[in-house]
């Protein structure tokens, strides 16, 4: 399949996890994609997975909290290719990424402002920076990386609760303000995802599937939601989670 060809795609978050496996899915697809991370490790190593199998990417290197280096980094890939035509916030995180999960009433001003603006004004500076030149075109999509915690209570992350359902309230309000110029819109919810590294004693992770997700399954849906399959679908959150939000599976 080649149904980003001759398309160009940033992907947030891309040295590790959902979004090193979007950005992968991209270019076996045929997008030129653009590996945005802090880590220059992990960007590094997924360039290399893409330029290994013929594929084209380049990597931007910053903190997302850098509200100038995300609009420099939209502006150096209209720059080199020429177009902006997918946009993927897989970027962000909880208090977790700091050591410094808590309950609300022992969390710190400083924290959620942290969490806040690493996941929501990320997203939002992100979408500012690449919407002109979408508009230009008059064709684009966005994909933003939401999370189940948006729509359910998660104990510990009542700041990345919060941003993440900002997130799936600035999505909708930006596909109805920016259908008129034929882009789209959709967020992703993930449940539990399979990750490195990652602590999952005592979540209710399973569902009636009975597993965990992995980023290759996020991506499938991410990258349906950029083709021109999902033309027709605007301002919506996917949860991709097993059946999580359903409630604890059989132990």
């Amino acid at each position: 399949m080649a149904r980003f060809n001759d398309m160009v795609a940033i992907v947030t978050g891309a040295g590790a996890g959902i979004g090193r496996a979007c950005a992968l899915r991209f270019a076996k697809e045929g997008a030129k994609v653009v590996i945005c991370d802090i880590s220059e490790k992990g960007a590094n190593e997924t360039k290399e997975m893409i330029e290994k199998e013929g594929g084209v990417a380049v990597t931007e290197i910053f903190d997302l909290l850098d509200s100038e280096a995300i609009f420099s980094a939209a502006k150096n890939t209209k720059e080199k290719f020429g177009r902006i035509d997918i946009l993927v916030t897989s970027g962000g995180g909880s208090a977790g990424l700091i050591g410094k999960l808590t309950e609300f009433k022992d969390s710190e001003k400083a924290t959620r402002d942290w969490v806040v603006g690493l996941n929501l004004t990320s997203t939002m500076d992100f979408c500012d920076a690449v919407v002109d030149t979408m508009i230009e075109q008059n064709y684009g999509k966005i994909i933003n990386i939401a999370s189940i915690a948006a729509s359910v209570g998660i104990r510990y992350r009542c700041d990345y609760s919060a941003a993440k359902a900002g997130m799936v309230a600035f999505t909708k309000v930006l596909a109805v303000e920016l259908g008129k110029y034929n882009i789209s819109i959709n967020c992703v919810s993930p449940g539990a995802i399979a990750r490195e590294n990652y602590n999952v004693d005592g979540m209710t992770k399973y569902g009636p599937n009975g597993r965990m997700g992995t980023p290759e399954e996020v991506a499938n849906l991410v990258c349906f939601l950029a083709s021109h399959e999902a033309d027709f679908i605007t301002g919506q959150d996917y949860i991709i989670d097993g059946g999580r939000v359903l409630g604890p599976g059989e132990r």
